[in-house]
């Protein structure tokens, strides 16, 4: 069985990177999406990548929450929270 995630839209500004970081200091693992390719991957970098998982999505288009549900199961991911 896999670990559960969280699930973060809007990670890369304002709320959803604050609470994407929260998240992350307490230990969970989290899958974060956003369309900024640059802050997702910052989140890689300044956090362990164990615990990050990024998807660059704009979940403004409808299409692209097929993306991100394909995604989630392709890499195995339960989602915790979202």
């Amino acid at each position: 069985m896999s670990k559960g995630y969280v699930l973060i839209t809007g990670a890369t500004s304002g709320i959803g990177a604050a609470i994407s970081e929260i998240f992350i200091k307490q230990g969970y693992p989290v899958l974060l999406t956003g369309r900024n390719v640059e802050k997702l991957e910052e989140f890689k970098k300044r956090f362990s990548s164990n615990v990050v998982e990024t998807i660059a999505v704009d979940l403004n288009k409808i299409e692209n929450i097929n993306v991100l549900r394909e995604y989630i199961k392709k890499h195995n991911i339960f989602v915790l929270y979202h």
